[in-house]
């Protein structure tokens, strides 16, 4: 049976990379050897009910570095590059065990051929804005020598991005055109309420973050009351940052109509998400935007900002996405003002809802893997 290593460093998240993870071992669990490399959270059993997948653990071999699980714990937020290089050059002694090696979370700088799942750049992480001291030379230059990075290498493998713009840089730095793969929704956990008996407000889903922009979403909502409209806001999400959160909670107490939720169960989310017509991001450069692409499959209509993957998944529908709290104010309030409108935005987005979908997802994935292996065959003869 082929061999095949899915990486991904760590398992611990909820999110769209684990997503990824755990529907590729699903979807290749029964046609192949798969090892699963992993630093850190190898709870498979806990991930399948988290994320409503069905790997089985009898078919995998999980192997764990005990190394880069102690130097990840010491430095979790501290040299990202230089733990990359020195997790490449560990990889790079047994890569030659497996036919294919699968990275469920960006590059992978490997001699073997690598299919390259793309959430957020690796490489960006090397364009570093803070000016190149002597110390941050050496620092770069020291992880590039341990991992051995060189892009040109990467030119023969295979891309996968999760947008296409998160695609569209890697075209230019890698000279290799990456497949666009959504990650997948678990689209079976909506209900698909109707729109009648829907709440008239909004859901702004994220970390209580400054990134997210959440004060600017109560913002918007604020105003639209302000104008007539009976709406609310539920903020849903882990704090991410205490000074932000305490600015979140001075300005949500201003207004009884904001309502904070904290971070929710996957099924009450679900429910949220089935009873609630709109959703507002803040967020300007979402690589995809998992909520925004759950919002869609829940039967909401999002509204998104000017930027990132996330206007890809509202069809680049000029009615969805602003470039200002202003503009989002006007776009918003036509919407809720128009009934044949939103009937319109609905019935659009309704066709995207395919573009998620596990299944979908899961049947691509098979494909890569399969022509990749067969083509590699085919260059060696």
């Amino acid at each position: 049976m082929t061999d095949i290593a899915v990486i991904h460093p760590d398992l611990r998240s909820i999110g769209g990379a684990e997503a990824v993870c755990m529907n590729v071992l699903e979807a290749l669990q029964d046609q192949y050897h798969l090892t699963l490399i992993t630093y850190k959270g190898e709870d498979i059993r806990g991930l399948n009910q988290a994320l409503n997948t069905d790997v089985d653990v009898e078919k995998l071999t999980i192997h764990r570095p005990r190394f880069f699980t102690a130097l990840s714990e010491v430095f979790p937020q501290r040299f990202s590059i230089l733990k990359n290089a020195l997790r490449t050059r560990y990889l790079r002694r047994f890569e030659s065990d497996f036919d294919l090696i699968i990275s469920t979370k960006n590059e992978l700088y490997l001699d073997s051929l690598v299919v390259h799942y793309i959430h957020n750049s690796a490489y960006q992480k090397y364009i570093d804005p803070q000016p190149e001291t002597a110390l941050r030379k050496l620092y770069h230059g020291l992880s590039n020598r341990i991992g051995n990075f060189k892009p040109y290498k990467l030119q023969d493998d295979v891309f996968l991005a999760n947008s296409q713009w998160t695609a569209d840089p890697l075209d230019e730095y890698y000279n290799t055109r990456p497949r666009v793969l959504y990650p997948p929704i678990d689209a079976s956990a909506f209900d698909g309420q109707k729109w009648s008996q829907r709440e008239s407000g909004f859901l702004s889903i994220g970390r209580i973050h400054p990134t997210k922009n959440i004060l600017q979403n109560i913002e918007i909502i604020a105003e639209l009351h302000s104008r007539g409209h009976d709406v609310h806001l539920h903020i849903i999400g882990s704090v991410d940052s205490r000074e932000y959160y305490r600015a979140v909670v001075d300005e949500a107490d201003r207004y009884d109509f904001i309502h904070l939720e904290g971070e929710l169960s996957f099924d009450t989310l679900t429910d949220m998400i089935c009873s609630h017509k709109y959703g507002i991001h803040g967020m300007p450069e979402e690589h995809f935007g998992m909520v925004i692409a759950e919002m869609v499959s829940g039967g909401m209509i999002p509204f998104v900002p000017n930027g990132g993957g996330q206007v890809e998944i509202v069809n680049k529908n000029e009615s969805l996405i602003y470039d200002s709290p202003d503009e989002a104010v006007e776009k918003i309030d036509n919407v809720l003002l128009n009934t044949e409108v939103q009937r319109e935005l609905r019935s659009e987005l309704e066709k995207m809802k395919t573009a998620f979908t596990k299944d979908r997802f899961q049947q691509e994935i098979r494909d890569v893997v399969r022509d990749t292996i067969d083509n590699a065959k085919s260059d060696h003869g």
